[in-house]
């Protein structure tokens, strides 16, 4: 069937906007926001230096979080629970995380997830986790109402498209 140039042009303009309705996507300095899949980070219980404004102590950490896409939801938990060593820091730290995101590089590898959940007391926190240089290493930033909290923790990212 040869077509006739009108018709090859209703079918371009078709096809145009057909794909021109699909969602790219979506981009920020250099990183690529992830719409599909499954995201895991790991981090088994071990003892980290935590440093806060105020000062420094050491706290047994252990963290699991899920990243479900494309709607962002997330499962998890993380706590910090100060050693003898910290007297100033009784109580420590657990979260429940809710919701999530996770940004790549261009290059697929991961540039940080952000995690955002509550404490049992219903205080909104949020983590940013980053890979550190060295292999199986991740920082983690919190940012919540009270606690601003940062250390390095061995642990995993794992993607699952």
């Amino acid at each position: 069937m040869k077509l006739t140039a009108f018709p090859k042009t209703v079918f371009c303009l078709v096809l145009l906007l057909c794909l021109g309705n699909c969602a790219p996507p979506v981009t920020a300095q250099g990183g690529v926001w992830l719409t599909v899949g499954f995201f895991e980070v790991h981090s088994p219980p071990q003892t980290v230096a935590v440093h806060t404004p105020r000062d420094s102590y050491s706290a047994v950490f252990q963290s699991e979080a899920r990243v479900f896409f494309p709607n962002g939801a997330a499962s998890g938990f993380l706590t910090l629970s100060p050693t003898d060593s910290a007297p100033g820091h009784p109580s420590g730290a657990n979260f429940v995380f809710s919701d999530g995101s996770v940004r790549f590089l261009h290059n697929g590898t991961v540039e940080g997830v952000l995690l955002r959940g509550s404490t049992p007391e219903g205080d909104p926190i949020a983590v940013m986790i980053t890979p550190a240089a060295t292999e199986d290493c991740l920082i983690y930033t919190t940012v919540g109402s009270d606690v601003h909290a940062i250390w390095e923790a061995q642990g995993r990212l794992t993607v699952i498209r």
